[in-house]
């Protein structure tokens, strides 16, 4: 009978941890207040701003990917320009974004994430910028 109750362990652990990581991963029905949105860390590990391109590093610093990830340029007149990014950052990853053929003069960058608590700020001056000192001709 000893025999048994190391197998009803091992698996009444198996099920435990089942219903824990789904209990994680989807939570309540509302997404937002999904616990393992208070477990996702996202960092803008970089900025340039290259001519009319604009490139982003994210860094996602957790176990869970985070969730359908925009940025949002904000220019001194108000508007705000989105751009979709991902539905998913791998996490314990970094990633690069471009985006070429952009209004470089935005005043704030914000990335946001589905898991409203997850709001990453930055003030363009510092998105850092290349320009190009190539001429053309003599």
């Amino acid at each position: 009978m000893k025999k048994y109750r190391g197998i009803k362990f091992i698996f009444l652990f198996i099920i435990f941890y089942i219903v824990l990581a789904n209990y994680l991963e989807n939570g309540s029905s509302c997404r937002c207040n999904r616990p393992k949105c208070k477990l996702i860390y996202l960092d803008l590990a970089e900025c340039k701003r290259i001519g009319k391109t604009v490139s982003l590093t994210l860094t996602d610093y957790s176990i869970f990917p985070a969730e359908i990830i925009q940025a949002h340029f904000i220019y001194p007149n108000g508007t705000i320009e989105r751009k979709y990014l991902t539905d998913f950052l791998p996490p314990l990853k970094q990633t690069t974004f471009q985006f070429s053929d952009m209004n470089i003069k935005f005043d704030k960058l914000v990335i946001t994430a589905e898991c409203t608590n997850i709001k990453v700020g930055q003030m363009a001056d510092k998105c850092f910028s290349i320009y190009s000192n190539l001429r053309s001709g003599p």
